[in-house]
């Protein structure tokens, strides 16, 4: 996937996808293409797991001979807690959990909440005032990530009046089940059957405006 980010009307390439291409010999030649089009004064980002970056480097001997290797580390506990104490009206309701991770910063949540991702939807999910962000104290690893994604979810169409959080869960979870029966993550609204979100009785057709809603926000 590429795209290109315009600024002071000088354009960066943005490659994402670099470990999409599937079978280990084809990294050596994507790297060398890369690295010829970086030397022809051409500026761009490769976005890649370390790990499977490194590998792929080590196996085939190719480099980006002109990059600068940036690597993303955990978020540090205190930056959490700082990213969590706002807005401020939410404050209150975070400091059991704000106490606790600065009595555990090696902790389970800590952990979890070490990535940007994770952080940001911890605060999402708890933004309400009606909610309690004390629901992830004693949860384990998965089920903490488990509950922010989903809450997630379930924050961003609290407010929604067309769109009421528990039929968006329906049909997102529906969705997410045709994708990964696919064996795919890749969503091209373009690609869905006319009849995906569709239920039939004899003589007539009830048809969800899942499509409909998708092109609407393109």
């Amino acid at each position: 996937r590429l795209a290109s980010v315009c600024t002071l009307r000088e354009c960066t390439d943005l490659l994402d996808g670099f470990l999409e291409l599937g079978a280990a010999e084809r990294h050596g030649p994507a790297v060398e293409a890369l690295d010829r089009f970086a030397a022809a004064g051409h500026p761009l980002v490769l976005t890649c797991r370390a790990e499977e970056y490194e590998h792929a480097v080590t196996a085939t001997g190719a480099v980006l001979s002109r990059a600068a290797v940036l690597e993303l580390l955990p978020v540090d506990v205190a930056d959490v807690i700082a990213f969590l104490r706002h807005p401020a009206p939410a404050r209150a309701r975070w400091e059991p959990v704000l106490e606790h991770l600065r009595e555990h910063p090696d902790g389970q949540l800590a952990t979890v909440l070490s990535t940007p991702l994770m952080v940001s939807l911890a605060r999402a999910r708890y933004l309400a005032p009606f909610t309690d962000p004390t629901e992830l104290l004693d949860r384990d690893p998965q089920e903490l990530r488990e509950a922010l994604i989903d809450g997630f979810v379930l924050a961003l169409y609290r407010d929604s009046r067309d769109y009421p959080p528990g039929k968006a869960m329906r049909w997102l979870s529906y969705l997410a089940y045709q994708l990964d029966g696919a064996g795919t993550r890749e969503l091209w609204w373009w690609t869905l059957r006319p009849n995906l979100f569709s239920t039939r009785e004899p003589g007539r057709v009830w048809t969800i405006e899942f499509l409909d809603w998708i092109n609407d926000r393109r």
